[in-house]
């Protein structure tokens, strides 16, 4: 699991020093590649095409904007609070940059912002309004919510365990003091909540994958893997 995580990593470093390189017409390659494909779409659009063509071309498009805004976006805050090779970061204090703010900070807002871009897919692609069905389905919603600031805080604390951002004991203290406080929140019996809090488990699930990860990083070290 750690050397899967860990290739996860270095391909999406790969990926960040390739869509960043300049080119010669100072553009970075993600922004010239943008700018072409928005132009190919303004051509498409002033020729004359059938109705089931256009709809197909629109809805190209919009799978494109989709997957600019929801992956390059909330990549692109990643890369500004964790990428190692990030200058900024190398400046900052690493209790700093591990702090409990920046983790609930970054996992909460790029969760949000996940569930937004995608119900807007669904909404336009579907004709739906997909926005009503959240604000209709609180629980779903909540339950969406927690599903991927689990998959953020194993991909966060993953991170800090594999390029040794923090000493291992002070991440383990964090993920206990998490896991208590999770723990503790999800005993409450508040009827109001209650459904809410069955949901909040998943958290306590993906706080228990990296403590998995964390005791086979160490494994692996002992025995030189």
């Amino acid at each position: 699991m750690t050397k899967i995580i860990k290739k996860f990593f270095n391909y999406l470093y790969l990926f960040h020093k390739v869509i960043t390189k300049k080119t010669n017409f100072g553009l970075t390659n993600m922004g010239l590649i943008f700018i072409l494909v928005l132009i190919i779409f303004l051509v498409l659009d002033t020729i004359e095409l059938n109705t089931a063509l256009k709809d197909i071309y629109n809805n190209v498009f919009v799978i494109f904007l989709f997957c600019f805004v929801l992956l390059f976006l909330p990549y692109n805050q990643l890369t500004f609070l964790i990428l190692k090779k990030d200058r900024k970061n190398k400046r900052m204090k690493k209790l700093e940059f591990c702090s409990t703010k920046n983790y609930f900070f970054y996992c909460m807002k790029t969760s949000i912002f996940s569930i937004l871009s995608i119900s807007a897919l669904i909404g336009i692609l579907f004709k739906v309004n997909s926005f009503q069905y959240l604000a209709s389905n609180i629980n779903f919603t909540i339950t969406l919510f927690y599903v991927f600031f689990s998959v953020l805080s194993v991909l966060w604390f993953s991170y800090l365990i594999i390029y040794k951002l923090l000493n291992e004991q002070l991440i383990e203290i964090k993920l206990n003091l998490y896991i208590a406080i999770a723990s503790t929140i999800n005993l409450l019996q508040v009827s109001a909540i209650k459904e809410c809090l069955f949901s909040f488990g998943i958290i306590l699930v993906s706080y228990r994958w990296v403590n998995y990860i964390m005791e086979e990083n160490k494994y692996l070290k002992r025995n030189g893997a």
